[in-house]
Protein backbone atom coordinates (compact mmCIF):
# COMPACT_ATOMS: atom_id res chain seq x y z
CA UNK A 1 0.00 0.00 0.00
CA UNK A 2 2.84 2.54 0.80
CA UNK A 3 4.40 1.73 -2.90
CA UNK A 4 0.84 2.84 -4.21
CA UNK A 5 0.09 5.59 -1.79
CA UNK A 6 3.64 7.34 -2.94
CA UNK A 7 3.10 6.69 -6.36
CA UNK A 8 -0.14 8.55 -6.07
CA UNK A 9 1.33 11.62 -4.06
CA UNK A 10 4.11 11.88 -6.53
CA UNK A 11 3.36 13.53 -9.30
CA UNK A 12 6.50 13.05 -10.91
CA UNK A 13 6.82 9.22 -10.28
CA UNK A 14 3.33 9.07 -11.49
CA UNK A 15 3.95 10.19 -14.75
CA UNK A 16 7.15 8.51 -14.90
CA UNK A 17 5.01 5.18 -14.63
CA UNK A 18 2.09 6.17 -16.63
CA UNK A 19 1.54 4.06 -19.59
CA UNK A 20 0.57 4.70 -23.17
CA UNK A 21 -2.35 1.98 -22.11
CA UNK A 22 -3.65 4.60 -19.66
CA UNK A 23 -4.12 8.07 -21.98
CA UNK A 24 -3.74 11.06 -19.56
CA UNK A 25 -6.78 12.57 -18.73
CA UNK A 26 -7.71 16.35 -17.31
CA UNK A 27 -8.12 16.65 -13.46
CA UNK A 28 -10.91 18.86 -12.37
CA UNK A 29 -11.22 19.49 -8.20
CA UNK A 30 -14.73 20.23 -8.69
CA UNK A 31 -16.38 17.80 -10.87
CA UNK A 32 -19.24 19.86 -12.37
CA UNK A 33 -21.14 18.99 -15.75
CA UNK A 34 -20.01 22.20 -16.47
CA UNK A 35 -16.29 21.53 -16.20
CA UNK A 36 -16.49 18.58 -18.26
CA UNK A 37 -18.45 19.67 -21.29
CA UNK A 38 -15.68 22.18 -21.72
CA UNK A 39 -12.46 20.01 -20.94
CA UNK A 40 -14.73 17.36 -23.56
CA UNK A 41 -13.43 16.94 -26.71
CA UNK A 42 -15.11 18.04 -29.62
CA UNK A 43 -14.34 14.83 -31.15
CA UNK A 44 -16.39 13.41 -27.64
CA UNK A 45 -19.06 15.35 -27.41
CA UNK A 46 -20.86 13.00 -29.96
CA UNK A 47 -19.92 9.89 -27.91
CA UNK A 48 -20.82 12.01 -24.41
CA UNK A 49 -24.41 13.08 -26.77
CA UNK A 50 -24.87 9.37 -27.58
CA UNK A 51 -24.41 7.96 -23.57
CA UNK A 52 -27.11 10.34 -22.26
CA UNK A 53 -29.62 9.48 -25.26
CA UNK A 54 -29.05 6.37 -24.43
CA UNK A 55 -29.59 6.66 -20.79
CA UNK A 56 -32.47 8.46 -21.12
CA UNK A 57 -33.99 6.51 -23.15
CA UNK A 58 -33.46 2.82 -21.40
CA UNK A 59 -34.53 4.31 -17.99
CA UNK A 60 -37.59 4.98 -19.76
CA UNK A 61 -38.65 1.90 -21.53
CA UNK A 62 -37.78 -0.26 -18.19
CA UNK A 63 -40.62 2.07 -15.90
CA UNK A 64 -42.98 1.83 -19.21
CA UNK A 65 -42.45 -1.93 -19.48
CA UNK A 66 -42.14 -2.73 -15.88
CA UNK A 67 -45.68 -0.93 -15.51
CA UNK A 68 -46.81 -3.24 -18.30
CA UNK A 69 -45.08 -6.43 -16.62
CA UNK A 70 -47.45 -5.16 -13.37
CA UNK A 71 -50.66 -4.63 -15.01
CA UNK A 72 -50.58 -7.85 -17.14
CA UNK A 73 -49.08 -10.25 -14.99
CA UNK A 74 -47.14 -11.41 -17.70
CA UNK A 75 -43.80 -13.15 -16.98
CA UNK A 76 -42.36 -13.25 -20.60
CA UNK A 77 -42.48 -9.22 -20.25
CA UNK A 78 -42.13 -9.09 -16.71
CA UNK A 79 -38.28 -10.92 -17.24
CA UNK A 80 -37.87 -8.86 -20.43
CA UNK A 81 -37.65 -5.80 -18.47
CA UNK A 82 -35.10 -7.55 -16.17
CA UNK A 83 -33.13 -8.12 -19.25
CA UNK A 84 -33.61 -3.83 -20.27
CA UNK A 85 -32.68 -3.28 -15.88
CA UNK A 86 -29.54 -4.99 -17.12
CA UNK A 87 -28.87 -2.68 -19.49
CA UNK A 88 -29.77 0.35 -17.68
CA UNK A 89 -27.50 -0.73 -15.35
CA UNK A 90 -24.49 -1.27 -18.10
CA UNK A 91 -24.96 2.07 -19.41
CA UNK A 92 -25.26 4.15 -16.54
CA UNK A 93 -21.99 2.36 -15.44
CA UNK A 94 -20.44 3.42 -18.71
CA UNK A 95 -21.48 6.82 -18.37
CA UNK A 96 -19.94 7.28 -14.98
CA UNK A 97 -16.69 5.72 -16.07
CA UNK A 98 -16.88 8.43 -18.78
CA UNK A 99 -17.71 11.04 -16.78
CA UNK A 100 -14.59 9.93 -13.96
CA UNK A 101 -11.76 9.44 -17.26
CA UNK A 102 -12.77 13.07 -17.58
CA UNK A 103 -12.45 14.25 -13.97
CA UNK A 104 -9.21 12.32 -12.78
CA UNK A 105 -6.02 11.24 -14.14
CA UNK A 106 -6.13 7.05 -14.62
CA UNK A 107 -2.02 7.64 -12.87
CA UNK A 108 -3.72 9.37 -9.84
CA UNK A 109 -5.19 6.05 -8.79
CA UNK A 110 -2.89 3.81 -6.90
CA UNK A 111 -2.45 0.68 -8.65
CA UNK A 112 -4.65 -1.75 -9.35
CA UNK A 113 -7.43 0.52 -7.42
CA UNK A 114 -9.19 1.45 -10.57
CA UNK A 115 -10.81 -1.90 -11.05
CA UNK A 116 -14.13 -3.12 -12.44
CA UNK A 117 -14.04 -6.67 -11.11
CA UNK A 118 -16.35 -6.36 -8.02
CA UNK A 119 -19.00 -3.90 -10.01
CA UNK A 120 -18.86 -6.75 -12.17
CA UNK A 121 -19.68 -9.09 -9.65
CA UNK A 122 -22.61 -7.53 -7.96
CA UNK A 123 -24.30 -6.98 -11.68
CA UNK A 124 -23.92 -10.19 -12.52
CA UNK A 125 -25.39 -11.86 -9.19
CA UNK A 126 -28.13 -8.98 -9.18
CA UNK A 127 -29.38 -9.97 -12.56
CA UNK A 128 -29.17 -13.93 -11.99
CA UNK A 129 -31.08 -13.34 -8.62
CA UNK A 130 -33.82 -11.49 -9.86
CA UNK A 131 -34.48 -13.61 -12.95
CA UNK A 132 -33.94 -16.26 -11.11
CA UNK A 133 -36.83 -15.06 -8.46
CA UNK A 134 -39.14 -13.90 -11.42
CA UNK A 135 -38.44 -17.39 -13.22
CA UNK A 136 -39.56 -19.49 -9.82
CA UNK A 137 -42.89 -17.33 -9.14
CA UNK A 138 -43.86 -17.76 -13.15
CA UNK A 139 -43.14 -22.05 -12.48
CA UNK A 140 -45.31 -21.91 -9.48
CA UNK A 141 -48.21 -19.92 -11.18
CA UNK A 142 -47.84 -22.69 -14.16
CA UNK A 143 -47.94 -25.55 -11.66
CA UNK A 144 -50.62 -24.26 -9.50
CA UNK A 145 -52.85 -23.28 -12.58
CA UNK A 146 -52.47 -19.51 -11.17
CA UNK A 147 -51.68 -18.22 -14.76
CA UNK A 148 -54.00 -15.04 -14.87
CA UNK A 149 -52.02 -12.68 -17.29
CA UNK A 150 -54.29 -10.32 -19.08
CA UNK A 151 -53.14 -9.43 -22.12
CA UNK A 152 -54.27 -6.48 -24.20
CA UNK A 153 -53.07 -4.57 -27.42
CA UNK A 154 -52.08 -2.03 -25.02
CA UNK A 155 -49.43 -4.29 -23.69
CA UNK A 156 -48.98 -5.74 -26.97
CA UNK A 157 -47.84 -2.08 -28.27
CA UNK A 158 -45.74 -1.48 -25.50
CA UNK A 159 -43.34 -4.74 -26.25
CA UNK A 160 -43.77 -3.40 -30.24
CA UNK A 161 -42.37 0.09 -29.05
CA UNK A 162 -39.31 -0.94 -26.99
CA UNK A 163 -38.07 -2.81 -30.14
CA UNK A 164 -38.56 -0.05 -31.93
CA UNK A 165 -36.86 2.20 -29.64
CA UNK A 166 -34.05 -0.56 -29.30
CA UNK A 167 -33.42 -0.69 -32.93
CA UNK A 168 -33.43 3.18 -32.92
CA UNK A 169 -30.49 3.54 -30.64
CA UNK A 170 -28.82 0.33 -31.94
CA UNK A 171 -28.35 2.29 -35.21
CA UNK A 172 -27.45 5.58 -33.21
CA UNK A 173 -24.66 3.89 -31.40
CA UNK A 174 -23.41 2.59 -34.80
CA UNK A 175 -22.23 5.71 -35.53
CA UNK A 176 -19.63 5.77 -32.63
CA UNK A 177 -19.29 1.78 -32.52
CA UNK A 178 -15.45 2.18 -32.90
CA UNK A 179 -15.75 3.76 -28.98
CA UNK A 180 -15.35 0.49 -27.05
CA UNK A 181 -17.88 1.58 -24.40
CA UNK A 182 -20.21 2.67 -27.44
CA UNK A 183 -19.44 -0.99 -28.95
CA UNK A 184 -20.57 -2.16 -25.46
CA UNK A 185 -23.91 -0.58 -25.33
CA UNK A 186 -24.55 -1.50 -28.83
CA UNK A 187 -24.13 -5.03 -28.48
CA UNK A 188 -26.51 -4.35 -25.50
CA UNK A 189 -29.39 -3.06 -27.37
CA UNK A 190 -29.29 -5.85 -29.82
CA UNK A 191 -29.88 -8.47 -27.18
CA UNK A 192 -32.67 -6.59 -26.01
CA UNK A 193 -34.06 -6.55 -29.19
CA UNK A 194 -34.12 -10.69 -29.24
CA UNK A 195 -36.01 -10.57 -25.50
CA UNK A 196 -38.32 -8.11 -26.60
CA UNK A 197 -38.97 -10.27 -29.69
CA UNK A 198 -39.16 -13.11 -27.74
CA UNK A 199 -41.55 -11.62 -25.20
CA UNK A 200 -43.68 -10.16 -27.89
CA UNK A 201 -44.00 -13.72 -29.87
CA UNK A 202 -44.97 -15.32 -26.09
CA UNK A 203 -47.52 -12.92 -25.63
CA UNK A 204 -49.20 -12.56 -28.84
CA UNK A 205 -49.69 -16.76 -28.78
CA UNK A 206 -50.54 -16.69 -25.23
CA UNK A 207 -52.93 -13.82 -25.80
CA UNK A 208 -54.93 -15.52 -28.95
CA UNK A 209 -53.94 -19.49 -28.24
CA UNK A 210 -52.18 -20.67 -25.41
CA UNK A 211 -52.01 -18.61 -22.34
CA UNK A 212 -49.03 -20.90 -21.35
CA UNK A 213 -46.71 -19.80 -23.76
CA UNK A 214 -46.40 -16.68 -21.88
CA UNK A 215 -44.48 -18.83 -19.09
CA UNK A 216 -42.05 -20.55 -22.35
CA UNK A 217 -41.30 -17.14 -23.31
CA UNK A 218 -40.31 -16.35 -19.82
CA UNK A 219 -38.38 -19.31 -19.46
CA UNK A 220 -36.30 -18.86 -22.92
CA UNK A 221 -35.33 -15.06 -21.89
CA UNK A 222 -34.06 -16.61 -18.55
CA UNK A 223 -32.53 -18.94 -20.06
CA UNK A 224 -30.77 -16.43 -22.78
CA UNK A 225 -29.78 -13.86 -18.90
CA UNK A 226 -27.94 -16.79 -17.26
CA UNK A 227 -26.54 -16.99 -20.22
CA UNK A 228 -25.24 -13.38 -20.71
CA UNK A 229 -24.21 -12.81 -16.75
CA UNK A 230 -22.75 -16.07 -15.97
CA UNK A 231 -19.67 -15.84 -17.37
CA UNK A 232 -19.10 -12.62 -16.58
CA UNK A 233 -19.89 -13.92 -12.85
CA UNK A 234 -17.30 -16.49 -13.14
CA UNK A 235 -14.48 -14.62 -15.10
CA UNK A 236 -14.91 -12.08 -12.63
CA UNK A 237 -14.44 -14.59 -9.24
CA UNK A 238 -11.80 -16.30 -9.96
CA UNK A 239 -10.07 -12.93 -11.42
CA UNK A 240 -10.60 -10.75 -8.37
CA UNK A 241 -8.63 -7.57 -7.85
CA UNK A 242 -5.33 -8.51 -6.59
CA UNK A 243 -5.34 -12.39 -7.91
CA UNK A 244 -1.93 -13.26 -9.67
CA UNK A 245 -1.68 -13.30 -13.74
CA UNK A 246 -2.15 -17.15 -15.27
CA UNK A 247 0.62 -18.63 -16.58
CA UNK A 248 -0.23 -17.86 -20.19
CA UNK A 249 0.12 -14.06 -19.17
CA UNK A 250 3.73 -15.11 -17.50
CA UNK A 251 4.61 -16.47 -20.65
CA UNK A 252 3.57 -13.57 -22.77
CA UNK A 253 5.19 -10.91 -20.67
CA UNK A 254 8.55 -13.29 -20.26
CA UNK A 255 8.82 -13.40 -24.30
CA UNK A 256 8.15 -9.34 -24.64
CA UNK A 257 10.94 -9.14 -22.19
CA UNK A 258 13.40 -11.81 -23.78
CA UNK A 259 12.91 -9.87 -26.96
CA UNK A 260 13.46 -6.35 -26.09
CA UNK A 261 16.39 -7.67 -23.10
CA UNK A 262 18.73 -4.98 -24.94
CA UNK A 263 16.58 -1.80 -23.23
CA UNK A 264 17.05 -2.83 -20.01
CA UNK A 265 20.72 -2.56 -17.84
CA UNK A 266 19.16 -5.02 -14.94
CA UNK A 267 15.78 -7.19 -15.11
CA UNK A 268 15.24 -8.49 -11.56
CA UNK A 269 11.47 -10.24 -12.54
CA UNK A 270 8.36 -8.78 -12.96
CA UNK A 271 4.71 -9.60 -11.25
CA UNK A 272 1.32 -9.96 -12.87
CA UNK A 273 -1.64 -9.70 -11.17
CA UNK A 274 -6.01 -9.35 -12.11
CA UNK A 275 -7.83 -6.23 -12.09
CA UNK A 276 -11.12 -7.75 -13.11
CA UNK A 277 -10.25 -9.94 -16.80
CA UNK A 278 -7.25 -7.75 -17.47
CA UNK A 279 -3.91 -7.50 -15.49
CA UNK A 280 -1.48 -5.31 -14.40
CA UNK A 281 2.51 -5.54 -15.29
CA UNK A 282 5.13 -4.40 -12.63
CA UNK A 283 8.49 -4.62 -13.96
CA UNK A 284 11.71 -4.12 -11.66
CA UNK A 285 14.24 -2.92 -13.55
CA UNK A 286 17.01 -0.59 -13.94
CA UNK A 287 17.49 1.17 -17.49
CA UNK A 288 20.71 2.13 -17.75
CA UNK A 289 19.97 4.31 -21.41
CA UNK A 290 17.63 6.66 -20.06
CA UNK A 291 19.75 9.24 -19.62
CA UNK A 292 20.99 9.16 -23.53
CA UNK A 293 17.42 7.99 -24.72
CA UNK A 294 14.40 9.64 -22.81
CA UNK A 295 11.70 7.67 -24.93
CA UNK A 296 12.81 4.23 -23.78
CA UNK A 297 10.18 3.78 -21.15
CA UNK A 298 7.62 4.64 -23.98
CA UNK A 299 9.06 2.58 -26.41
CA UNK A 300 8.97 -0.56 -23.61
CA UNK A 301 5.25 0.35 -23.21
CA UNK A 302 4.70 0.27 -26.75
CA UNK A 303 6.07 -3.51 -26.83
CA UNK A 304 3.16 -4.31 -24.46
CA UNK A 305 0.24 -2.18 -26.73
CA UNK A 306 -2.03 -4.90 -28.41
CA UNK A 307 -2.27 -6.80 -25.77
CA UNK A 308 -5.72 -7.76 -24.40
CA UNK A 309 -5.44 -9.14 -21.71
CA UNK A 310 -2.77 -6.66 -20.26
CA UNK A 311 -4.41 -3.56 -18.75
CA UNK A 312 -1.37 -1.47 -17.57
CA UNK A 313 2.49 -1.55 -17.41
CA UNK A 314 4.55 -0.25 -14.75
CA UNK A 315 8.36 -0.05 -14.59
CA UNK A 316 9.43 -0.07 -10.34
CA UNK A 317 13.23 0.13 -9.39
CA UNK A 318 14.83 -2.93 -8.41
CA UNK A 319 15.02 -2.20 -4.47
CA UNK A 320 11.42 -2.69 -4.60
CA UNK A 321 11.52 -6.66 -5.59
CA UNK A 322 11.86 -7.71 -2.50
CA UNK A 323 8.67 -6.75 -1.23
CA UNK A 324 6.97 -8.68 -3.68
CA UNK A 325 6.67 -12.48 -4.89
CA UNK A 326 8.20 -11.39 -8.23
CA UNK A 327 8.67 -13.83 -11.29
CA UNK A 328 12.35 -14.02 -11.47
CA UNK A 329 13.99 -14.57 -15.54
CA UNK A 330 17.07 -16.47 -15.98
CA UNK A 331 19.85 -14.51 -18.01
CA UNK A 332 18.42 -14.86 -21.47
CA UNK A 333 15.51 -12.77 -19.93
CA UNK A 334 12.90 -16.08 -20.00
CA UNK A 335 11.15 -18.24 -17.09
CA UNK A 336 13.20 -20.67 -15.50
CA UNK A 337 12.79 -24.37 -16.46
CA UNK A 338 11.29 -26.57 -14.56
CA UNK A 339 14.74 -28.12 -14.03
CA UNK A 340 16.20 -24.92 -12.87
CA UNK A 341 13.08 -24.26 -10.38
CA UNK A 342 14.30 -27.12 -8.90
CA UNK A 343 17.62 -26.69 -8.48
CA UNK A 344 17.14 -23.02 -7.08
CA UNK A 345 14.75 -24.87 -4.58
CA UNK A 346 17.62 -27.37 -3.40
CA UNK A 347 19.72 -24.97 -3.28
CA UNK A 348 17.27 -22.70 -0.64
CA UNK A 349 17.05 -25.91 1.34
CA UNK A 350 21.15 -26.16 1.86
CA UNK A 351 21.64 -22.64 2.52
CA UNK A 352 18.73 -23.44 5.97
Amino acid sequence: MSKANSMKNDPKEASKNKTPLDPEQPSTATPLTLDILKTTKKKEMGVYAIMIIVNLANVGLVLIKGVAAYVSSSFSIGTSAIESFGDVFVSILLFVQFILDKKVKKSEYPRGRSSESTTNLTASVVMMALASVNFIQSFDALITGKLVAEFGKPHIAVVVINIIVKVFLFFICLIKRDNNQIHVLMRDQLTDVLTNSIALVAVCLAHFYWKECDFIGAAIIFVLIIRNWAPIASETWFKLQGVKGDEEVNKEVSKILSENRILFSKLAGFVTYHIGNKCIVEIYCELALEEIMPNIRSEIYSKFEGKEEIQAVYLLPISEVKNTNAVNLNENGNLPSETAKREQFVQLLQSV
